[in-house]
């Protein structure tokens, strides 16, 4: 079993990405229905995903704007 937290680059900066769970985990939806088991699965870390718990990349786009906003504030 092993579980880690991924980073991405983004914007010229290196970004928290999803939660990578590897050897076969049970993983539950909310519902308390469970996904089949799975050598990798890859986990929400931002809260923003639409298929919680699984990560749908929405943490990239929400980065990217926040670095964005934050680039246009030092100009």
């Amino acid at each position: 079993m092993q579980i880690a937290l991924t980073q991405e680059g983004c914007e010229g900066e290196m970004i928290n990405g999803p939660f990578w769970v590897m050897g076969g985990i049970p993983i539950f939806r909310s519902d308390h229905v469970p996904f089949l088991p799975r050598n990798r699965v890859t986990l929400c870390n931002c809260g923003r995903s639409s298929i919680m718990p699984l990560c749908d990349g929405t943490h990239r786009s929400h980065a990217e704007a926040q670095i964005k906003k934050r680039k246009r504030g030092q100009a």
